[in-house]
């Protein structure tokens, strides 16, 4: 029998705790949980937080009346572009990708090089050496060569299985795990076709039914029975944003964390 795994977080968890409290603005695209979260993280830490909206008419100017020695963090890409040019604080981005945040802007992005989740991965399911990936050839943001080459580093031998369409998902997972059951794991990446709504829970069953441990990226995963997923701890990813901002530096991965 499979039984549940601790859950994989992504971002620094264990940020030390403000000493004194500092004046953090963050600039928001939109309201969303996620951005809910990570502010709220930064003032569990002991500081200060201006919330500021990237449509506000008046931000450049609420900008320029901030204390002098305030942090500013950019959520989102178009805060990112906002604050591209802004010098009187320190920077940092927060839930980009890297090939959204401006040069010179430190961020913390939102990609996970495959090589530390396999990691992980081979930890957890010692003696698998199978890692089925379902994906839309063609449309999927997938590169192969570099996931074959990390699977690879990482014991796996990489199983790619080719969706053409959603209804399509649950037959190509059975064709793949025939012969493979005990010796497999199935990896749900982002996948505009393969993995959708309406396949996530059908898909998470069928390998469940074959005893087979599927691996989510998100929370839902495991609501539909996955045994373990990677999700992303954005309070802990509002205080890894601003250690980066006093710090400088380039662009940073969050890591990858057992709970």
């Amino acid at each position: 029998m499979i039984s549940r795994l601790p859950l994989a977080l992504l971002c620094a968890t264990s940020i030390a705790a403000a000493t004194t409290p500092e004046p953090v603005a963050v600039i928001i695209d939109r309201d969303s949980r996620a951005y809910e979260q990570a502010v709220t993280g930064i003032e569990r830490a002991g500081h200060r937080v201006t919330r500021l909206k990237a449509d506000d008419p008046r931000l450049e100017a609420k900008l320029r009346a901030l204390p002098s020695g305030s942090s500013c963090l950019a959520l989102g890409p178009r805060s990112a572009k906002l604050l591209e040019r802004e010098t009187r604080c320190a920077r940092a981005a927060l839930f980009v990708q890297s090939r959204e945040a401006p040069a010179g802007l430190p961020a913390v992005t939102l990609e996970v090089p495959h090589h530390r989740q396999l990691g992980w991965m081979h930890q957890a399911f010692p003696g698998r050496r199978h890692l089925v990936v379902l994906r839309q050839p063609g449309a999927s943001n997938i590169d192969d060569e570099q996931l074959r080459a990390a699977a690879t580093a990482a014991g796996f031998e990489l199983m790619l299985a080719d969706v053409r369409s959603s209804g399509d998902a649950v037959p190509v997972l059975e064709a793949a795990l025939r012969g493979h059951h005990r010796s497999a794991v199935v990896w749900l990446l982002p996948d505009p076709v393969a993995i959708s709504t309406s396949t996530v829970a059908p898909l998470t069953q069928t390998a469940l039914a074959a005893r087979v441990p599927v691996v989510g990226f998100s929370e839902y995963f495991l609501r539909v029975g996955a045994i373990a997923a990677v999700a992303v701890d954005y309070s802990a990813c509002g205080t890894q944003a601003l250690t980066l901002a006093r710090s400088g530096g380039e662009h940073v991965a969050p890591f990858l964390q057992q709970r």
